[in-house]
């Protein structure tokens, strides 16, 4: 089984989802898409310019792995995606693994910051 880790990097100071880390029981390639289906972010954005990405991303190719690393989330907000999840969602969307995910990044309006 394959597993995508996904830390919230806290650019700008907070967190764009609500959880520090967040694990999706699917691969790596698969993730961008879950990821946008099912937080609507585009896992590449970055909120701003000297802050860097706003997540960072990893494999895990199993679950011994996965729970090695799990040992070492002390006090860390997480979420796990299962891959019935995942397979709700794809029901739902047909063709996420071929839509184009929309380039996002964080702006301001009227002198507060909105993703868009």
């Amino acid at each position: 089984m394959k597993f995508t880790i996904i830390s919230d990097m806290y650019t700008n100071g907070y967190t764009k989802t609500g959880y520090d880390c967040i694990i999706l029981e699917c691969s790596i390639d698969k993730a961008s898409a879950v990821f946008y289906k099912r937080f609507n972010l585009n896992l590449n954005m970055s909120s701003c310019n000297c802050c860097g990405d706003d997540f960072s991303s990893r494999r895990i190719d199993t679950k011994p792995e996965l729970m090695k690393e799990l040992t070492q989330l002390t006090n860390v907000n997480f979420l796990t995606v299962t891959k019935k999840e995942i397979k709700q969602l794809e029901k739902k969307h047909p063709n996420m693994y071929k839509d184009e995910i929309p380039e996002m990044g964080y702006i301001y309006v009227d002198g507060k910051g909105e993703i868009r």
